[in-house]
């Protein structure tokens, strides 16, 4: 079956992330662990990082940006995360960088 979508299903997706996102917000009554399970299979990926920094789990928030800025090599939003953090984490991205340029390095020097 497939689903087909439009402008007003979009919208009305849109406004319920939305309003989901103002609920994760405002309450604390709810399991984070739980809301993390359920959407994990999801693209919810600013749903993801709020969650895992509310239970400071900066790394895994982290990962996530690291991978939506790895195919554009824009790590902007992952810095802006950092540094909107109480803990220092500049330090952690910038290592996950190094990873990162170094894991592309070695793939490329096996391709010579």
């Amino acid at each position: 079956q497939m689903c087909i979508r439009d402008s007003s299903t979009d919208n009305q997706l849109l406004s319920y992330r939305n309003k989901l996102a103002e609920f994760l917000k405002k309450s604390n009554k709810y399991s984070v662990s739980d809301i993390l399970a359920s959407i994990s299979s999801l693209n919810m990926t600013d749903e993801k990082v709020f969650l895992y920094s509310k239970q400071k789990m900066h790394d895994k928030a982290l990962d996530i940006l690291i991978q939506l800025g790895k195919a554009s090599v824009d790590f902007s939003q992952a810095e802006a995360y950092c540094l909107n953090q109480p803990e220092f984490l500049l330090t952690s991205l910038l290592l996950q960088i190094l990873k990162l340029y170094n894991d592309l390095k070695a793939q490329c020097d096996v391709m010579k």
